[in-house]
């Protein structure tokens, strides 16, 4: 985990929390330990105009430590924060800023595994980690506020159950969260993000070997009333999903069946985005195996030419299910 975690530290601005970096290019990251080279993909996504409408405002970056082997916590919110709070979104952990931490132990891997919720009264940010299968310590992770436009619509479900099953493609092997607030979204203009862990540590049966989709995790219709997050495994696990939906963005969910065990690099097709700086993508896989060979099922995705999405991991050796998101935000 010290080798294998990085976290956003500083940027430009001393933003929050986070340090000057110094210089108007430089985001500063910062990880455990360096033995060896980290190599990933870093996403960074910036609203120029029409912030509060169709566009987002970060509202605040909190540097929030998990610690000893504490498994739920609270971090207050500095600054002025949200002025919308159905709008807000979360994006942090191992998947999103970031997360360091000095643990050394592959089996203790989740201690960057964390859930992340926020609430209104008080303004803060509230985390959990689950205990189970693991020896939890220290780690800190970097949290961005993110308050979208009122041109969006943004829901927050809280997914929890522990069905799986192998090659995690049938309806049966995801549980689902159901849009109480939007009801119903429009598969082609929504992405969905998402936190959590689960009850166990292994690289198919912990957090970084659950899929999160759109849908009942199989079926693709053109509207959708849920989200659905699902398994290889039939672990107990809790995931805050957030759905974002808008007119003028494009997005194209492909499901990677079970298989390359082999393979460092994976291209998956995806409709076309040309404008390469206005397009970014996600993945949400799962992983076959339980024990600790990490890093096998840590993933980074992205666009490697405007109709493909690169996937690539820096050890091999196990198959792999995936749902990949392809967001062109050409549009907005």
């Amino acid at each position: 985990p010290d080798e294998n975690y990085v976290r956003l530290e500083g940027d430009p601005n001393g933003t929050r929390d986070l340090s000057v970096s110094g210089g108007p290019d430089l985001l500063d990251f910062v990880r455990g330990n360096a033995e060896d080279s980290w190599v990933g993909v870093i996403t960074v996504v910036e609203c120029l105009s029409d912030c509060t409408t169709d566009g987002f405002r970060l509202v605040g970056v909190e540097e929030v430590t998990h610690s000893n082997q504490n498994i739920i916590g609270t971090n207050n919110i500095s600054g002025p924060g949200w002025s919308d709070f159905t709008r807000v979104v979360l994006f942090g952990g191992f998947n999103g800023a970031g997360c360091s931490t000095s643990e050394t132990n592959h089996a203790n891997t989740k201690v960057c595994h964390v859930r992340l919720f926020p609430t209104e009264i008080p303004r803060r940010i509230n985390w959990t980690r689950s205990l189970s299968g693991a020896t939890l310590s220290t780690s800190v992770s970097t949290v961005m506020i993110v308050e979208w436009g009122s041109n969006w619509n943004v829901e927050h479900v809280v997914v929890t159950g522990n069905n799986g099953g192998n090659g995690a493609n049938t309806i049966t092997e995801y549980d689902q969260g159901i849009l109480s607030t939007l009801l119903s979204v429009e598969r082609d203009h929504t992405w969905v993000w998402g936190t959590g862990h689960t009850d166990d540590n292994g690289i198919g049966d912990a957090a970084e070997g659950t899929l999160i989709t759109l849908g009942n995790g199989v079926t693709q219709s053109d509207t959708e009333t849920a989200v659905a997050v699902g398994q290889e495994y039939g672990d107990t696990r809790t995931f805050d999903v957030y759905v974002m939906e808008h007119p003028n963005v494009a997005v194209d969910y492909r499901f990677k069946a079970d298989g390359n065990s082999g393979d460092l690099v994976v291209d998956v097709p995806v409709d076309g985005a040309s404008n390469a700086t206005a397009r970014m993508s996600l993945i949400y896989n799962g992983q076959n195996g339980s024990g600790n060979a990490y890093p096998r099922p840590m993933l980074s995705s992205r666009y490697s030419d405007a109709s493909t999405v690169r996937l690539e991991r820096r050890r091999s050796g196990q198959n792999f299910p995936a749902w990949i998101q392809a967001i062109d935000f050409s549009g907005l």
